[in-house]
């Protein structure tokens, strides 16, 4: 997906926004980094919602899984001219679609689609080979991510997918945990001859983020529930403990990790999807970078990221990724949003990344926020 462009919802007029295999969202709090995230979630929710979206595309549903919008005239932008909101996904030139909804006061809590256009001369090709990723193989997960639990819960499906609490991850990995990667691009030892399955390169990312840090899991099919085991001491299995008896990081970090590996061992044909909130919850300054160059590794396989963060230790570990050739610098955009001072001005800025990983600008109060702190101190 390369393009989103958003007319009436919620703090935007009309803004187009460019994304990359790695997009990344930063800025201040209230900008609007998370109306774009959830423009995605609307049309993901109401494919799942209502399967003969997909044949007929009657409406928009605004409150489910992954987005509660409430009523239509709580996302309807303040000042719009007409009551109408409309969302353009671009696969490419010339490959997209455009989803014009009416505000009906009858139904608030649906979004009635008026005009649904999807580039009608490119059809065959279009459904066949560069469907948006959205109906592909999407994970989201949220920044308010369970913590650690004593036990989780068990899909009712064989998806591969974590949940946006992360609430699956443990049984994901349990179903999962034996079938093989086939990518050696996401391999964290490339070099070694040990079989490269889920739980295998799972707890290989897991050690190198966290120092070490490895877990277990098992389901419990009598009670229909699934245990995640997690440890600092690998070479003991008598180590292995509750979550909540361990570190924090470790269970807001899991969810991301088992997804995006996860998406490389039932590759969808029409690709993955992984939208992440605050990857660097709970993480130490060094594990955030290295979270960083771990997305920048899957990024640049095939899973597209867009990526929300407000870790400048998140977009320096991608920065090394670039320098270091794990990614290329043109497969990574950085979106720095900015709240305006009256309704209706919030702005985007694109900030690019060259192949030293150096950005071609600096966004103000972002990476400059320590030395203004030292400022105010001196």
């Amino acid at each position: 997906m390369q393009k989103i462009v958003i007319k009436n919802f919620k703090c935007f007029e009309e803004q187009e926004f460019n994304l990359r295999d790695l997009t990344i969202l930063a800025g201040a709090n209230g900008s609007g980094k998370s109306t774009l995230i959830q423009t995605i979630l609307l049309l993901r929710q109401s494919m799942e919602n209502e399967q003969i979206l997909i044949q007929y595309r009657k409406r928009l549903y605004l409150n489910d899984y992954y987005f509660e919008g409430g009523v239509s005239s709580d996302i309807l932008y303040a000042n719009a001219k007409e009551d109408k909101i409309s969302f353009e996904f671009i696969v490419r030139e010339g490959i997209s679609e455009l989803f014009e909804c009416k505000v009906n006061k009858d139904e608030p809590r649906v979004l009635e689609i008026e005009n649904f256009q999807n580039n009608r001369d490119n059809f065959e090709r279009f459904h066949l080979e560069n469907r948006l990723k959205i109906y592909g193989n999407f994970d989201f997960i949220s920044a308010d991510r369970f913590g650690p639990k004593l036990t989780y819960e068990v899909s009712n499906t064989r998806r591969v997918k974590v949940g946006k609490y992360g609430e699956f991850t443990p049984f994901v990995l349990n179903e999962f945990k034996n079938e093989l990667i086939r990518d050696n691009s996401v391999y964290f030892d490339k070099e070694s001859q040990r079989t490269h399955s889920l739980l295998t390169e799972v707890n290989s990312w897991l050690s190198y983020i966290l120092d070490g840090m490895k877990i277990k899991t098992e389901v419990l099919e009598s009670v229909n529930l699934s245990l995640l085991k997690i440890t600092n001491y690998p070479e003991s299995e008598l180590d292995f403990k509750s979550p909540i008896n361990m570190p924090y990081g470790a269970s807001y970090v899991l969810p991301i990790i088992v997804s995006c590996l996860s998406k490389k061992i039932r590759p969808s044909s029409m690709g993955s999807l992984v939208v992440i909130e605050n990857p660097e919850a709970h993480l130490h300054p060094s594990a955030q970078s290295k979270l960083g160059q771990f997305l920048a590794i899957i990024a640049n396989s095939g899973v597209q990221i867009i990526l929300e963060t407000h870790s400048d230790h998140i977009i320096n570990g991608v920065r090394i990724a670039v320098k270091k050739g794990l990614i290329s610098n043109n497969n990574i955009i950085f979106n720095s949003f900015s709240k305006g001072t009256s309704l209706g001005e919030n702005s985007v800025e694109e900030i690019n990344i060259d192949e030293n990983g150096k950005l071609d600008r600096w966004p103000n109060g972002f990476f400059d926020q320590y030395e203004n702190d030292m400022m105010e101190l001196l």
